[in-house]
């Protein structure tokens, strides 16, 4: 299922970046280059981190940012950035981000299954270091089973 979503051009890894607007903006990029989600999903994903700080934090090392359908997603969508020196999103106990896995949906239920494998995948702390690791094969390996 990840694999279906998640494929070489969607799969980022860098060593570290500055801020976590520009991790959003990284993260971003192959599903605005897709056309899956707009410029205005990305600055809508920024500007609610800012007003409500970050909500899509999950779990230490992990973030999951998204924003509502209407603000500019066109269908389903899901990238994953992987910084191996993380960046602080400042979300309490739960800094430096590692993995960020920027989710775009089409509507209020369509994503389900993709989040049900995701949190299948990331519910295992050595899936989570593997894949903060950054190695291309161990990152396409872990996809391809969940």
């Amino acid at each position: 299922m990840l694999s279906d979503y998640l494929n070489n051009d969607r799969i980022r890894v860098c060593d570290r970046l500055d801020n976590w607007q520009q991790a959003i903006e990284l993260a971003g990029e192959p599903l605005l280059r897709e056309g899956v989600i707009s410029r205005r999903y990305i600055e809508e994903i920024i500007a609610e981190h800012r007003r409500t700080g970050p909500y899509y934090v999950l779990a230490p090392g992990v973030a999951m940012p998204h924003s509502r359908p209407e603000n500019g997603s066109h269908g389903i969508g899901l990238s994953l950035l992987v910084v191996k020196d993380g960046v602080a999103f400042g979300s309490d106990g739960n800094d430096p981000v590692r993995l960020i896995f920027l989710l775009a949906a089409k509507d209020a239920d369509s994503h389900i299954s993709l989040i049900s494998s995701l949190a299948e995948l990331l519910d295992d702390e050595d899936n989570i270091a593997l894949l903060a690791s950054g190695d291309p094969a161990v990152l396409h390996s872990l996809i391809r089973r969940y």
